[in-house]
């Protein structure tokens, strides 16, 4: 039986162990790692090293068994002293090779997966795995021999399964009876997109397979000794770690620093970095932000705009209008007009109190500020604000219109 190279296995048990590998075992392992020794070497040295009996002495490698599109499937794991399951390197390519053994092609669905697809075979992976079918050549395929690999789990709206889910794909067509493996886990604030595209596809007769359901999760993000495996290769002068939250950054940028990185460097959305050979630095700031496709336009999500279109729909709008002398007097009664507020019958009951309250307050300004445009429409303003919560309960956006003859 062919040896199998299994690089990982010194950092993933130093990760899962119940204690740290010594720097001078881990060295040792690392190097008999590269130099072909197997998974089942290295499990004779954690026994020595006293590692959990799961990892050491009893069988590493199990059998994931599970049903799959009305096939068995078994996948080869590797159990953890966690009890976190991890796929073993034969189980990477684990949905070709489970495909290809129960007589199915693969067909990728979504254009990033293409784009993945020639990058790791331009670099020599996936070389021992068959083409992969577009979804063109998909639809020639009995149902009951194809298994698609679609871009789109954490409920992207024009991802390839968001569009299927709404019977708008061009080229696939599910059924009722098939069913989705939903293999990642669900990003924090993606829930409500995730439920909808899965109530989506039960709602047409399919089956939903998740991660709470069988082991069809395995996480692509490295960890924490496979970051510092990256620093010993590579031996950068700056890192600089853009991905994650405040904690997260920090707590990579200190992990740089214990690699014998010469200068981590923790930088938020907006700063520009100047890279030098002597080093990096801050130097700017730019505006960032998202923007939203509006008619023939862009906006600002934060930007005013938008703040006050969902000020009206929640609270509706009011505008008065207010016609002055030259000497700040009023030429006629206050125009009050609301809309999105209340229903009519009771914006018109309102009405005259809301006039009568503009009235008064515009008349209680000094000579001099009844000359003084901006101090009349906010006069004017706060009052309204003020009549219409306490008599409806509501704070809409107020505009005023302010005429002198």
């Amino acid at each position: 039986m062919a040896r199998t190279r299994w690089f990982e296995t010194v950092a993933e048990a130093q990760r899962l162990a119940s204690k740290r590998l010594p720097k001078s075992v881990y060295s040792a392992l690392v190097a008999g790692s590269e130099r072909g020794i197997t998974v089942d070497d290295n499990i004779a040295a954690f026994a020595e090293l006293g590692f959990a009996p799961h990892v050491a002495g009893l069988s590493s490698k199990r059998e994931l068994s599970t049903t799959v599109l009305g096939q068995p499937i078994s996948l080869p794991v590797f159990i953890s002293p966690t009890g976190v399951q991890a796929v073993h390197p034969d189980g990477e390519v684990a949905v070709a090779r489970a495909a290809a053994a129960h007589d199915r092609d693969v067909a990728l669905v979504g254009r990033s997966l293409w784009r993945i697809d020639k990058a790791a075979r331009e670099n020599g992976y996936l070389a021992d795995l068959p083409r992969f079918l577009t979804e063109d050549e998909a639809g020639y395929i009995p149902r009951d021999k194809i298994v698609l690999i679609c871009t789109g789990s954490q409920g992207e709206p024009r991802s390839a399964l968001a569009r299927i889910a709404r019977e708008d794909h061009p080229n696939i067509v599910l059924e009722t009876g098939d069913v989705v493996i939903f293999s990642s886990r669900i990003i924090p604030g993606n829930e409500k997109s995730i439920n909808r595209l899965q109530n989506a596809l039960v709602r047409l007769g399919i089956e939903i397979v998740t991660e709470e359901d069988h082991f069809v999760h395995v996480s692509g993000h490295p960890a924490r000794d496979e970051l510092v495996r990256m620093y010993q290769m590579v031996r950068p002068r700056v890192a600089i770690p853009v991905h994650g939250e405040a904690r997260h950054l920090i707590a990579h940028a200190r992990l740089a620093e214990e690699c014998q990185v010469p200068q981590p460097l923790i930088i938020q959305n907006g700063d520009m970095v100047r890279l030098t050979p002597s080093g990096a630095a801050i130097v700017d700031e730019v505006p960032v932000g998202r923007l939203a496709s509006d008619g023939k336009g862009l906006l600002p999500l934060g930007g005013a705009a938008l703040k006050d279109r969902r000020r009206v729909t929640l609270n509706g709008s009011a505008v008065a209008t207010v016609v002055l002398d030259r000497q700040g007097r009023l030429a006629a009664p206050p125009a009050i007009s609301m809309i999105g507020l209340v229903e009519e019958a009771a914006a018109t009951t309102a009405t005259p109190l809301f006039r009568d309250a503009v009235e008064r307050a515009v008349d209680a300004l000094p000579a001099d500020a009844r000359r003084d445009d901006d101090t009349i429409r906010d006069v004017i303003r706060r009052t309204l604000r003020r009549v219409i919560n306490e008599r409806f309960g509501k704070r809409p956006l107020i505009e005023t219109q302010l005429v002198r003859i």
